[in-house]
């Protein structure tokens, strides 16, 4: 990669980091309100009508997995170009089904989600349409979106162990991305065997991937920059 593409990646790193962070502090605050005693009328509810916090917490959530599927471009790129090619494409041929994933996931949250739930609640009680509407929901770790989204961190989980291997080798940088992303993509595998067999200490392992991919991206901020200055 030239410099140019080098500042264009490091750049982008960068900024998916902060909309990562961002991505950490709105879940946060758009799920205090939720009490642990809630049936579903009560979720539905919730996200019939959703605070600012839910809304940019999953319209955050939309832009960083395409700001995801973007850098993992660029690795594939940068590492065909250090003559990973085999591993590179192996790798590369799981981000597109991450990123469909995971776009219907997030995005299901603030365009579709808001609106059969209050659809829903201005029909008489309709156990069959209640079903549907908790089958959208994200925060309902049994749902068909819940079960996309451990879907998507999964497969996202292969390219991240495949990748973390390869820059291990570039520079320092590369070697704690690296190592962040492989254990980031076992955590992922965890999560989803967990969410399998309703471990509910395993299924965390999703979330958590999610938080410790966080920091492998920043550290790629400093090994594109590296590289960048090394040319």
């Amino acid at each position: 990669m030239d410099k140019k593409a080098l500042k264009f990646s490091s750049l982008l790193c960068l900024i998916t980091f902060i909309f990562l962070i961002f991505w950490i502090v709105l879940l946060v605050l758009s799920y205090s309100d939720i009490d642990p005693n809630w049936d579903n009328i009560d979720y539905i509810k919730w996200v019939a009508n959703p605070d600012i916090f839910f809304l940019l917490s999953y319209i955050n959530a939309t832009v960083f997995t395409i700001l995801d599927v973007i850098i993992f471009t660029c690795l594939f790129i940068y590492l065909k170009n250090k003559n990973y090619k085999i591993s590179a494409l192996l790798g590369f041929v799981f981000i597109p089904i991450y990123g469909v994933f995971n776009l219907i996931a997030y995005s299901s949250q603030v365009t579709i989600l808001p609106f059969i739930a209050q659809y829903y609640l201005s029909l008489p009680e309709n156990s069959v349409f209640e079903f549907i509407v908790t089958q959208f929901m994200h925060t309902n770790d049994k749902s068909m979106i819940a079960f996309l989204n451990g879907w998507a961190y999964t497969i996202l989980g292969i390219p991240s162990i495949i990748y973390g291997f390869l820059i291990i080798k570039i520079n320092i940088f590369g070697k704690i991305a690296g190592i962040i992303l492989i254990i980031s993509g076992l955590f992922s595998f965890l999560g989803f065997i967990g969410g399998y067999i309703n471990n509910d200490i395993l299924s965390t392992g999703v979330l958590l991937s999610g938080m410790i991919f966080t920091f492998s991206i920043l550290f790629l901020f400093f090994m594109f920059n590296k590289e960048r200055k090394a040319e």
